[in-house]
């Protein structure tokens, strides 16, 4: 079910709080030390502007799940630049 934020509709998949947020990085911090493969985040090589985060992580298990999330906007708008 989707939250309302300041009337936004934010996606469930979506962190709503910082306090969310931080719990998800310690956790995927975790995991690089146990796994030694986590998620990290996607920056822009220009500016170091975070456009989103991805990676891997193994279930409990056994099996790993492959996640990525980006900013559409943010992506397409670099990809579409002259080098």
């Amino acid at each position: 079910m989707p939250t309302r934020v300041r009337g936004n509709t934010i996606p469930p998949s979506r962190h709503a709080s910082e306090a969310v947020t931080r719990s998800w990085i310690e956790r995927a911090a975790v995991r690089w030390q146990t796994d030694g493969l986590s998620y990290w985040t996607a920056r822009l090589g220009a500016t170091g502007e975070v456009v989103g985060v991805g990676g891997a992580q193994r279930h409990v298990t056994g099996s790993w799940n492959v996640y990525y999330r980006l900013a559409p906007e943010r992506c397409a708008a670099t990809a579409m630049r002259p080098r």
